[in-house]
């Protein structure tokens, strides 16, 4: 879970820039947005996640389906990928799989089914 977020994090500085964080764990959803402290493992995950929404004057935390999340998640690794960044992300993901992964479902459907989802 903290692997997407770690470089997230470390940005302290206030930002006008809007932040949306999109997680397909409710529960993780509900730790962030709640306004008690956070006892799970997971509590300074969330205790970060907090600080930096506190940092952005517009900020949102939403709940998306698992495959509208999947599907944002191969495009951004595909992207990065192709532009020799891939360290930034999971590496548990190989470029082969992503191919076949566009290959078998038709991700566009599923990012503009994701876009409806979150209102975007």
């Amino acid at each position: 879970m903290g692997h997407k977020f770690k470089l997230g994090t470390r940005i302290h500085a206030p930002c006008i820039v809007p932040l949306v964080i999109e997680s397909d764990s409710l529960s993780v959803v509900h730790m962030v947005k709640s306004y008690e402290e956070c006892l799970a493992a997971e509590g300074a995950f969330v205790e970060g996640e907090r600080r930096l929404l506190a940092n952005h004057e517009s900020s949102a935390v939403r709940h998306i389906p698992r495959h509208a999340n999947r599907a944002a998640h191969h495009v951004a690794h595909f992207s990065l990928r192709d532009q020799g960044v891939s360290r930034l992300m999971d590496e548990k993901y190989k470029f082969e799989e992503e191919k076949a992964y566009f290959q078998e479902v038709d991700a566009f459907e599923l990012l503009e089914e994701r876009e409806e989802v979150v209102g975007g």
